[in-house]
């Protein structure tokens, strides 16, 4: 089966668009073959590019990560599937509707000479923020979130140390993705992040929207645009007037080849 490899700001995907047959093959021991970097493609996770259910909607994204359990939704994956969907010919059209565990997330894509040089995401708002002490917020946006406000150097934090204790802590029956945050000003943030049944990433789009809104919220940043800084490169994140969030940043495509999965 042919794949795609992809990354946005170094969190890196395999991708397939498989027929209906060909999607019983995605097994859990599979994606763990598969994102394994020593012995497989390697990737943080496996996005499967489906037809959409609805009429109005344009393609339907399902999402493992590397341990082959099934994610919500994930905010760079899905602006990799956007950015692929458009350069292999699958859409002509610069707005789409992608159907996710998470509901319908709207993308618009950047193009330049028939490229596609940015995808922004529209999310919706948070379900839920809630204070658990004064420095860890619990924010449930498609995924659930753990932002821990440090006032160390992020570089420098034991972050696979604390990130799979709080990963697995009684508090998170669902298990949570934890982003470590120093706030640098009230419009940037740098950040890095212990991501549910991954480890630790270079980048999280969903965790860069749940730390900023965990920043609002407690007033340490403003309401407008915000930079998060993390290993992988740097995303735009805004709140808007309606209480969406847009996250923006660029998408790469890094190789493709074909794969027997069995």
């Amino acid at each position: 089966m042919k794949f795609f490899k992809m990354h946005g700001i170094g969190n890196d995907f395999i991708l397939f668009v498989p027929s209906g047959k060909e999607q019983s093959s995605f097994t859990r021991p599979l994606i763990r073959r598969l994102c394994d970097r020593h012995s497989g493609i390697g990737a943080d996770g496996v996005i499967l590019v489906l037809p959409a259910r609805h009429k109005n909607h344009d393609f339907r994204m399902r999402i493992f990560n590397a341990d082959g359990s099934e994610a919500e939704m994930c905010g760079n994956g899905i602006r990799c599937l956007g950015k692929l969907v458009f350069e292999q010919g699958l859409t002509n059209k610069h707005g789409l509707i992608i159907e996710t565990l998470s509901g319908n997330i709207p993308l618009k894509l950047l193009i330049n000479r028939n490229k596609v040089a940015k995808v922004s995401v529209t999310l919706p708002a948070p379900s839920s923020v809630r204070k658990i002490t004064a420095s860890k917020i619990k924010v449930v946006l498609g995924n659930p979130h753990c932002v821990v406000f440090i006032d160390e150097d992020v570089s420098r934090f034991p972050v696979a140390k604390y990130g799979p204790l709080l990963e697995r802590h009684h508090l998170f029956p669902q298990r949570t993705n934890v982003e470590f945050v120093r706030v640098k000003n009230r419009g940037a943030i740098d950040m890095r992040v212990w991501e549910r049944g991954v480890g630790e990433t270079l980048a999280c789009g969903t965790g860069a929207c749940a730390a900023v809104m965990a920043g609002i919220a407690t007033r340490k940043l403003r309401n407008n645009k915000v930079k998060v800084s993390l290993p992988g490169g740097v995303l735009e994140i805004s709140k808007l007037k309606s209480g969406k969030i847009s996250l923006a940043g660029p998408a790469e495509m890094v190789f493709e080849g074909d794969i027997k999965l069995n």
